[in-house]
């Protein structure tokens, strides 16, 4: 008996432990959200929501980057 005691307390600690309800990232609201939120990269999706307002290298990046002479 007092080992079912202890597995059932082991196994209700265990299962309560978990991390509360995780959030689908399409329906999480961001304080903040930059381009890269419609790129298919992994790596660039993992900064979607960073507080940088990243863009992804593309021709209209590039001739923005180069018309205000950073590049």
């Amino acid at each position: 008996m007092r080992y079912l005691i202890i597995i059932g307390s082991l196994l209700f600690f265990t299962t309560s432990c978990n991390s509360q309800h995780e959030k689908n990232d399409m329906t999480e609201e961001h304080k903040y959200t930059n381009s890269l939120v419609n790129e298919t990269s992994p790596y660039l999706l993992q900064h979607a929501h960073n507080p940088v307002n990243w863009h992804p290298w593309n021709e209209e990046t590039l001739a923005k980057a180069k018309k205000e002479d950073k590049l």
